[in-house]
């Protein structure tokens, strides 16, 4: 697996199948791969690949190449492949070539020439300066504090409101998928893997940002904050806080995670590289092409 195994645990990837078999009919091709059916395509792919921002697999060449020139399917989509996991070189050298490749980039922030606080607000742009010195200033004047909690089951409630509040469409309106990422993150609670950080103004909660924690590299997988306090912009700001408590730990790397939102890129330029792969069924080009012929 590659550096970046987050989601690939056997534990991790049951939670979220479990979720996958409750909602959904599909055919269990085994080695975690399915065909479901979505719309007039039956889709080839990575059973959990719409509820992880990535995943790795071992899987050996002829396995994967197999699956594609036999099943019965219209397209295989393989998404959200970093760039140097060990699925995207088996992708790559399979004699089945994709029709289309694409990607998008996962922002982070390196720590390995920052020394501290000083070196880090160096590191930045003169307009991201401009942003924290108004941010600071914003929240002094409302009596902030930004902590670290101990245990996230206490504000997990809120963290379901929030996203719900703000996002009429999503994941988090389903039960049952908020009580899988309940179970995600007691596995990641219980290996220590996993921090909470909370911003409050006079109890009040303004935002809560749980972290997942991999090889001395953190990442910011959820977010949650309270409309009320959009003004304070408290996403950006906890990203300040965040980054001078990971540096401070000697973290080597803060991850944004997935998404391409262009407050990011105010903080660093780096990223890695996120790839989709489309495969059509060969097979099935071939019958589409027999029927036409036979039909001149």
């Amino acid at each position: 697996m590659s550096n970046f195994s987050l989601f690939d645990s056997d534990e991790i990837f049951n939670i979220f199948f479990d979720y996958i078999k409750n909602k959904y009919e599909f055919k269990d091709l085994g080695n975690r791969f399915i065909i479901r059916k979505i719309g007039r395509i039956k889709r080839l792919h990575y059973a959990i690949d719409d509820l992880v921002d990535w995943w790795d697999l071992d899987i050996k060449k002829d396995e994967l190449e197999y699956m594609l020139k036999n099943e019965i399917y219209t397209k295989a989509v393989f998404k959200n492949i970093l760039e140097f996991s060990n699925i995207k070189q088996v992708l790559d050298n399979l004699s089945m070539k994709p029709k289309k490749v694409s990607y998008s980039k996962v922002y982070y922030i390196s720590f390995e020439d920052i020394k501290d606080e000083k070196d880090l607000y160096k590191s930045l742009s003169y307009n991201q300066k401009k942003n924290i010195r108004n941010y600071l200033n914003r929240l002094r004047k409302i009596n902030f504090v930004f902590e670290k909690m101990e245990d996230y089951k206490s504000i997990f409630k809120e963290v379901v409101n929030f996203i719900t509040l703000r996002h009429k469409e999503t994941y988090w309106n389903d039960l049952l998928y908020v009580q899988t990422i309940d179970k995600v993150l007691n596995f990641f609670y219980n290996n220590n893997m996993m921090e909470v950080f909370v911003m409050k103004s006079q109890n009040d909660i303004m935002i809560i940002n749980i972290t997942l924690l991999f090889e001395k590299k953190s990442f910011w997988w959820i977010t949650a904050f309270n409309d009320k306090y959009t003004y304070f912009s408290p996403p950006r700001i906890s990203v300040w806080y965040m980054l001078n408590c990971y540096l401070k730990k000697e973290f080597k790397e803060f991850n944004f995670m997935r998404g391409e939102a262009e407050y990011k890129t105010f903080w660093t330029k780096k990223y890695y590289k996120l790839y989709r792969y489309e495969f059509e069924n060969p097979n099935l080009i071939r019958k589409v092409f027999s029927f036409f012929i036979l039909n001149i």
